[in-house]
């Protein structure tokens, strides 16, 4: 049995594919009047970089988000149940944890079929399918022609993991099914992907990111595109410079957030003011 990848594949599969993609496409449509008849919208907007505040104290920290799709990271992994015992009706709901319909010639691994995948099927809400690829792309192989056709998916969990088809599948045929999915996304200090400096301290530092519920809420999110970053305010002039995780500040100093792309060109920019808040004793002489 092998896989038909050639350019001269049939205008029925091309056309199937097609069908595929605006079905996906009409789907996120759909969330996105949802979220708009909701009246949701997003604190921090996206490719921007906030403080949480206008002003912070000189004890600090300074808090700031970054709300940036491209920060988030979707692997992509390979579902396949192969050659089929029995067949499946159109209704079937194919699971990605259980294996359901027939977890006996059910596996789970990278698309580049390497046996890693990091998709988590202890609790799959974890890690969500995502984006167009929320619906997984799904191609089944028909003994009976040697053949590869994409089939249409009708219903899908991201959450949960599960799709339906919109055909039956044949005993003796091959399913697979490429999903891609959200993990929590990090960035270490190391990765130069925002910047905090000060007035007094124009050299400042760099801070890592967490991706994170809202801004409210400091959770641990695997899809939310949101990135939390903090820093740690001095009035001590030995904390002047890169390197000591602390910015340096002199009250009224400014803070400004630098957020920057992967190849160190500058995306957007914050302001913050630092001021001495109730209870601050600052060892600084006044300007």
């Amino acid at each position: 049995m092998s896989r038909r990848t050639s350019a001269d594949a049939s205008g029925n599969r091309n056309l199937l594919r097609l069908a595929a993609v605006c079905a996906a496409a009409l789907a996120v449509s759909a969330v996105i009047v949802a979220l708009a008849q909701s009246g949701g919208e997003a604190t921090t907007p996206e490719n921007k970089v906030v403080f949480g505040k206008d002003t912070f104290p000189v004890s600090g920290p300074a808090v700031f988000f970054v709300r940036d799709s491209d920060l988030q990271s979707t692997p992509r992994c390979l579902a396949s149940w192969t050659e089929l015992t029995a067949n499946v009706g159109e209704a079937a709901v194919w699971n990605l944890i259980s294996g359901a319909p027939e977890a006996g010639v059910h596996e789970i691994t990278d698309s580049s079929g390497m046996d890693s995948c990091g998709y988590d099927t202890d609790t799959p809400a974890n890690t969500p399918l995502t984006g167009l690829d929320a619906q997984p792309s799904v191609e089944v192989y028909i003994p009976s022609e040697d053949d590869w056709l994409p089939h249409l998916t009708d219903a899908y969990d991201p959450a949960a993991g599960t799709f339906s088809l919109a055909n039956d599948v044949n005993a003796s045929s091959t399913v697979e099914a490429v999903f891609s999915y959200h993990v929590v996304d990090t960035y270490a200090v190391g990765a130069r992907r925002v910047k905090v400096v000060s007035s007094s301290d124009p050299d400042g530092e760099w801070v890592g990111l967490s991706e994170v519920k809202a801004e409210d809420d400091q959770t641990s999110s695997a899809s939310s595109g949101l990135f939390r970053g903090v820093v740690p305010l001095s009035d001590d002039p030995d904390h002047a410079g890169t390197g000591d995780h602390k910015v340096f500040i002199h009250p009224p100093d400014t803070l400004t957030v630098q957020y920057f792309s992967a190849e160190a060109v500058l995306i957007d920019s914050d302001t913050a003011a630092v001021k001495l808040g109730e209870g601050d004793a600052c060892d600084c002489p006044i300007r």
